[in-house]
């Protein structure tokens, strides 16, 4: 397996740029895996002197060619270029957590050791043996996930909602003819497309809570937030309800923090509600878990 961390206009932004280096520093998880931070062709030098200013060593760094441009079209460079199987695509401002009794659902801890943060790793490489796709659960999310594990007394769960962290298979991404980009503007849920059609021809995907993964924000300064505006996405969520009619639902949500929404002046947003267990099988009624 090969991990790839995109990332754009964070080279002078430490603590948002470094968050998923700096965690997978921790357990050298770069001794064991490739792991590329793929950044703007024209930002190279400025991520090279970031890597060499934090000492960050064993990291590799490829630069874009200008034309690629969105996540949407990073993400898809990135399946297609692989030269391993197993791709695993990290966001670049992720902090782990640790759920160390699964039948406590409340309890979820930040002090997670590296070989922790490093066995959620390879708990992906194993599993992409099995699965399309997976993910590690985010942490808003995960504690509601739990309380399904500790009924069906598991760790993992299916069919759910992936974020930041998407394990794939290339074989059956390509072989299934999929694109990130699909040709229509979602370049901000691209993601959620991706995933959906994946369960829609039958191949859940799995995802565990051993660990959880965070954000600071989700409009943090660079990447997708140097062209991400409301417009924009309306925009990914009316395309997203097209292609995915049966299980995608368009809403307004408001927020107080994000988006440069505040308590006194809160942000309306176009966004989407999807009904993940639905989708699995709509266009093939085979469930399909690869050996």
């Amino acid at each position: 397996m090969k991990i790839y961390i995109p990332s754009k206009s964070r080279y002078n932004y430490f603590n948002e740029a470094t968050t998923t280096i700096k965690e997978l520093n921790k357990g050298r998880t770069q001794d064991k895996y490739s792991v590329t931070l793929v950044v703007p062709g024209n930002e190279y030098e400025q991520y090279a002197k970031m890597l060499l200013q934090l000492n960050y060593i064993g990291f590799k760094l490829f630069g874009l060619k200008d034309n690629i441009q969105g996540i949407s079209n990073v993400r898809q460079f990135i399946i297609e270029n692989s030269s391993d199987n197993k791709v695993l695509m990290l966001d670049d401002d992720l902090k782990f957590s640790l759920r160390p009794k699964l039948d406590d659902p409340q309890l979820l801890t930040e002090a997670i050791t590296g070989e922790q943060i490093l066995k959620a790793i390879e708990w992906c490489d194993k599993t992409l043996d099995d699965y399309a796709h997976c993910s590690i659960s985010d942490r808003q999310q995960n504690w509601h996930m739990t309380k399904y594990m500790i009924k069906e007394n598991s760790w993992t769960i299916e069919s759910q909602r992936p974020m930041r962290v998407y394990g794939f298979r290339k074989d059956i991404v390509l072989g299934e003819q999929l694109n990130f980009n699909a040709g229509l503007s979602i370049n901000v849920m691209d993601d959620f497309h991706i995933t959906l059609c994946l369960m829609e021809l039958g191949y859940p995907n799995i995802i565990t809570a051993y660990c959880a993964q965070g954000q600071k924000s989700s409009d943090a300064r660079g990447g997708a937030s140097t062209y991400r505006n409301l417009e924009l996405q309306k925009e990914c969520a009316l395309n997203l309800k097209k292609l995915h009619p049966e299980t995608v639902k368009v809403v307004e949500k408001t927020t107080h923090s994000a988006w440069g929404g505040t308590k006194e002046n809160p942000i309306t947003r176009t966004d989407v509600y999807i009904f993940w267990q639905k989708a699995l099988g709509i266009k093939s009624k085979e469930s399909k878990l690869t050996n």
